[in-house]
């Protein structure tokens, strides 16, 4: 599917438009969908918005590290010490974007009084940007 994209693409984009963009962005709208069908799921069955967004969380970076290790960064060891180190440092990084994300929720949600959903739409923007600078500096040190 990929290489179908990439066809399309001007000659100076090249270099900012490639099959590891391209790849990413077709996970993260995977990843990004997994988090926030479980995410609504937990939010219309009662569940706070800040538990129901750890869940949906928690959810997507397993869906993330799976597809990311295997499709994006082409990182090909699945050893035990490899992939340990990667999904730890992984983990990690999700981590400090679950945190930028939560505390962008807070703000919208419970200060700006914006709708839970729209909020966390416009939050997975900066968070799939996030990933993607984190994802390249852990699949490429760690293999």
């Amino acid at each position: 599917m990929s290489e179908m994209i990439l066809r399309h693409v001007p000659v100076r984009l090249k270099k900012y438009v490639n099959r590891e963009t391209v790849a990413y962005f077709i996970c993260g709208v995977f990843t990004s969908v997994v988090g926030f069908v479980v995410f609504v799921a937990a939010i219309f069955a009662g569940i706070d918005i800040i538990p129901a967004n750890t869940v949906s969380t928690a959810a997507a970076v397993i869906f993330a590290f799976v597809v990311n290790k295997k499709y994006v960064f082409l990182s090909s060891s699945w050893r035990f010490a490899v992939a340990a180190r990667e999904f730890a440092s992984f983990c990690g990084s999700r981590v400090v974007s679950y945190f930028a994300e939560t505390g962008a929720l807070v703000l919208l949600v419970e200060i700006m009084h914006a709708n839970e959903l729209i909020s966390k739409m416009a939050t997975v923007i900066m968070v799939v940007a996030m990933n993607y600078v984190f994802g390249k500096l852990i699949f490429k040190k760690l293999h």
